[in-house]
């Protein structure tokens, strides 16, 4: 686990969700990662909604249990 693992995630995550700034679901889609510790990243992901309403979503990920992903 490691910073340019967290990087990647939020990469993936703006990339996995951006159908919804295309679809007008979302006026953006923010992902921040962060190692926690040795095992556990955080992602915190931030959604603004069209009336510019922020839905914001913080989940934390036992990593090993990933296996890695």
């Amino acid at each position: 686990l490691t910073d340019a693992t967290a990087r990647q995630v939020e990469t993936l995550v703006v990339e996995a969700l951006s159908w919804m700034v295309k679809d007008g679901v979302a006026k953006s889609v923010k992902c921040a990662a962060e190692i926690v510790d040795k095992e556990v990243m955080s992602i915190e992901i931030k959604i603004e909604k069209p009336d510019s309403e922020t839905v914001a979503m913080l989940y934390e990920i036992k990593w090993k249990a990933t296996d890695g992903i």
